[in-house]
C-alpha cells in the first residue's frame, strides 16, 4: 500500500501531481477555507481508496490537544 501526502497551495483547486494520484492506493484530502461568514472551515474527504467502498460524503473536522476529530456530516458549501 502506498501513501502519498501532497501539499495543496491555498487557493489551488487542483489535489496535486496527476502521477502521484494515480500511482497513490488512497487520497484522504484535508482542505481549510473561509466561509462567506469569515469563519475558518476544514473539511474532509475520501477522494480514493482502493479495494474499499468508502464514504463519499465531505465531514468537518477539528484538529486539537485531543487529535483529529470528525465533527459531522458537511451541509455548507464553498464559496469561491
Amino acid at each position: 500500500m502506498s501513501l502519498f501526502i501532497i501539499d495543496q497551495p491555498w487557493g489551488s483547486t487542483t489535489i496535486g501531481e496527476k502521477v502521484a494520484e494515480f500511482m497513490a492506493d488512497g487520497i484522504l484530502h484535508l482542505e481549510t477555507y473561509f466561509d462567506e461568514d469569515g469563519m475558518l472551515r476544514r473539511h474532509f474527504n475520501i477522494i480514493k481508496m482502493r479495494g474499499t467502498n468508502h464514504s463519499k460524503n465531505t465531514y468537518e473536522y477539528d484538529i486539537s490537544k485531543k487529535g483529529f476529530s470528525l465533527l459531522g456530516l458537511t451541509k455548507s458549501k464553498r464559496v469561491e
